[in-house]
């Protein structure tokens, strides 16, 4: 590392192995001048403008990341996911990296490296990216930062969704069982006639079931959610009581077990895991429903989305029911002449 103390600050230099001409700068700081140093290596490798002084108010990533996760995410729904991408963007800034020098070139660069290098999709790109958008928001409102750099969103393709058959239900449901994982063949079929977030389902207590319903409390929306059963998840929930009381229902589950048994049945069964995962279970739910002829404002109270329009995207499922609805107004109507 190419930095010493120098009067009352540290400087830094980088030799352009290009040009052979050494780069100097004196900074306040040992963590200024060490990210100096990173920062003007990068530019050089990469045939872009040297990076600015940093600005002496400004916070380092690492105490950024620290400040906004007290102030915005701890003990919310999204913390360890919104951590988990912060903590990747800072993997590629640096720890020391002040934020003043992370303009619109040196975001784009993070951009380029997630698609180019680490494989990432435009969605995953969007959430990391999100979560820098809210650090450098929260520097900006405590006044560690002087202007914020623009964020290119990435375009996302639209997907089609996925949902079961019955044959690859049956088929999923009965590989399970063969793989002596009852639990998971169970909890599958709670999901395709529940509609619940998995999220929900593994923190479900015994307290919260009857042979008849559900009920989940700690939700997305935060809103108390009941859910009638059918007859073979009230079978599944009256079994599972007798053994765990007032317990977890699915006790000693996790997501990622969960997935590892699910994804196996799948390929065995030849299905795609790449187009079908746990949440499809959920999306199953709601296509049969409206399918049948059950009205969207239903399947939105039963899948507890915060609003109808969430579930509009399920209406294009039932293009006869829309034909069946327009038909009511030719009854006792004047014959065209």
């Amino acid at each position: 590392m190419s930095v010493k103390p120098r009067g009352a600050g540290f400087e830094a230099y980088v030799t352009d192995s290009k040009t052979g001409k050494r780069r100097r700068k004196t900074l306040p700081t040992y963590a200024e001048a060490v990210q100096w140093e990173a920062e003007t290596k990068l530019a050089l490798a990469a045939g872009s403008d040297l990076p600015r002084k940093p600005s002496v108010n400004s916070w380092t990533f690492e105490t950024a990341l620290q400040k906004t996760y007290d102030a915005e995410w701890r003990g919310t729904k999204a913390e360890d996911s919104a951590m988990k991408n912060a903590n990747m963007v800072m993997n590629f800034f640096g720890k020391d990296c002040s934020l003043s020098v992370i303009n619109t070139e040196r975001v784009q660069d993070l951009v380029n490296h997630l698609r180019n290098e680490v494989g990432n999709s435009n969605g995953t790109i969007n959430r990391k990216l999100a979560a820098l958008s809210k650090i450098l928001k929260y520097a900006w409102k405590c006044e560690r930062l002087d202007k914020l750099p623009y964020i290119p969103r990435q375009k996302e393709s639209v997907t089609k969704e996925r949902f079961l058959s019955l044959p690859e239900e049956e088929a999923i449901v009965k590989t399970l069982r063969q793989l002596d994982r009852d639990d998971i063949a169970d909890l599958v079929i709670f999901q395709l006639d529940t509609g619940a977030r998995i999220g929900e389902t593994l923190k479900l207590t015994g307290d919260a079931c009857t042979p008849k319903q559900v009920t989940f409390y700690d939700t997305k929306n935060h809103k108390d959610h009941v859910v009638p059963l059918t007859p073979r998840v009230s079978q599944i929930i009256s079994k599972r009581l007798e053994v765990f009381g007032d317990g977890k229902i699915f006790p000693g589950l996790t997501y990622e077990k969960i997935r590892y048994e699910f994804v196996r049945a799948l390929q065995i069964n030849q299905i795609d895991d790449h187009a079908v995962t746990i949440h499809t279970l959920r999306h199953t739910f709601a296509s049969r429903l409206v399918q049948r002829g059950v009205s969207i404002q239903t399947v939105s109270k039963l899948m507890n989305h915060s609003s109808l329009q969430v579930t509009m995207r399920y209406a294009k499922l039932a293009p006869s029911n829309l034909t069946d609805a327009i038909s009511v107004l030719s009854s006792g109507s004047v014959t065209v002449a």
